[in-house]
């Protein structure tokens, strides 16, 4: 009787944890709750978002500017020199200028700016103008158009090219890093969906053994009142009902941590009720071993982001080793100018070669050299690491997953064969042939290899999973 109560204890306990009202959900659901709701979603969009944001300020410094300038200016000497400003000068008349001795020279300029990070062009329009102790105002305008290109300065485009190309590759690396962790997210839950599924089909078999094994103990129970069965034949059927209501425990546990894990993964607070319908089993798309193999080189977003680092590097190179060689610059101007006195028109051109070179740095442009030199190596033995360790992945992670399908089919057999046995068994003790004891062996051999078929069939899902992300897929 203790047995008994134990067993109904059980069930009490597996009803008041168990949820009033299913929530069932599908794999499809699940996944789009999960990229939805789920913090670890929301933690990868927001990197993402950041990353981007980099690169928009780096191509922004490397685009198109226009800016416009403006200034006002005034001067007043309080000696008898001559004007500042010569070319508003009172003729003598000999034709010689003579400056006057009160005249407060004022300037005024506005100009507009187009450049890129190598490329300036302006133009720039300015008024002088000074009154003549006589009351009069005499001017002077001028147009003055310029420009400035850097012939070279280590990069093509210069500095803020090199950069805007290196937030470019870093948006390319924070991409695939968030499809990496996308694809990961995705394979966590598909993995924790498959193993609320099988602990819930754990469940439903834990149940019908401890209630097939309580019927065995009233059954045996009935013979030993009977004096048809031993002490012997009762301790069993006892031992076997424990075993299996402690089963049944530890079942109901592990269905519990499967919800909550899957819940939290969803985005859900509340894990209560969730169920995971029936879904068909993940299955490889792969044909073989070569094919897997080809697809994880083509697919994997590792090489990817490893190519991408190395390239990165790369750039680092040319603007390090650009920084020890000279910069080369070519500029130049166009003035015009409307002398009031003696009422003529001037032009003054300006073109300037600039080469510049860095004599003395502490050493930091060649250590930066060194630095990115060293860096580059690295990516590019990370390329290549990732080219020889993913085929061994791969083929690791094939044979775990042929592996799980043999077993599968072994243990689907040994099910057969348990049924088989205890039908023979069970007909065998109806004839006297068999003992209690025997048929007790053959009902606990079902359940067990029933048991078993449940865990072999999650392990070849959770292996097809692996394989396929391995794949990359």
């Amino acid at each position: 009787m203790r047995f008994i109560r134990t067993f109904f204890a059980v069930v009490a306990v597996f009803v008041l944890v168990s949820p009033l009202e299913a929530q069932t959900v599908t794999l499809e659901q699940a996944v789009r709750e999960a990229l939805s709701h789920g913090a670890d979603q929301a933690i990868l969009a927001s990197n993402l978002e950041a990353s981007r944001a980099v690169y928009s300020a780096a191509q922004a410094k490397a685009g198109l500017t226009l800016g416009a300038t403006a200034s006002y200016g005034a001067s007043q000497t309080w000696n008898s020199s001559p004007s500042a400003f010569p070319t508003l000068s009172s003729p003598t008349t000999s034709g010689v200028p003579t400056a006057y001795d009160s005249a407060v020279p004022q300037t005024a300029s506005a100009g507009l700016t187009l450049a890129t990070p190598i490329t300036t062009l302006s133009v720039k329009g300015n008024q002088n103008w000074e009154t003549t102790p006589t009351g009069s105002t005499v001017t002077a305008p001028g147009v003055t158009m310029g420009f400035n290109q850097v012939i070279w300065n280590g990069y093509p485009g210069g500095p803020a090219a090199a950069a805007a190309d290196q937030a470019r590759l870093t948006l390319k690396i924070a991409e695939l890093t968030a499809l990496a962790n996308h694809n990961k997210l995705v394979l966590t839950l598909k993995e924790a969906y498959y193993t609320l599924l099988s602990d819930q089909q754990a469940i439903e078999q834990l149940t019908q053994t401890v209630q097939s094994r309580d019927d065995s103990l009233k059954f045996v129970q009935a013979k030993l009142a009977l004096g048809q069965a031993t002490r012997i034949d009762l301790k069993s059927a006892q031992v076997a009902l424990l075993s299996s209501q402690l089963d049944l425990t530890s079942g109901q546990r592990s269905l519990e941590i499967a919800r909550r894990r899957l819940s939290n993964l969803m985005g859900r607070a509340n894990p209560d009720g969730l169920t995971a319908a029936v879904a068909p089993d993940p299955a490889v798309t792969a044909a073989n071993l070569s094919l897997a193999v080809e697809t994880a080189l083509k697919n994997r977003t590792e090489i990817q982001s490893a190519q991408a680092a190395a390239a990165l590097q790369q750039i680092s190179v040319s603007s390090a080793f650009g920084a020890i060689l000279p910069t080369v610059s070519l500029g130049g101007s166009l003035t015009y100018t409307d002398n009031p006195t003696p009422s003529t028109s001037s032009y003054f051109g300006l073109v300037n070669l600039t080469v510049a070179q860095p004599i003395l740095d502490a050493g930091a442009a060649s250590s930066l050299l060194k630095q990115a030199t060293a860096l580059k190596a690295v990516a590019q033995l990370q390329v290549d690491q990732l080219k020889n360790s993913i085929p061994v992945d791969v083929s690791e992670g094939w044979y775990a997953w042929q592996d799980g399908q043999q077993r599968l089919v072994a243990a689907q057999g040994s099910v057969e064969v348990a049924q088989g046995q205890l039908a023979i068994t069970q007909a065998q003790y109806d004839a006297g042939i068999k003992t209690l004891t025997d048929l007790q062996t053959a009902q606990i051999a079902l359940s067990t290899a029933q048991s078993a078929l449940i865990k072999a069939k999650i392990t070849s899902q959770l292996a097809a999973l692996q394989v396929q992300s391995l794949m990359g897929l």
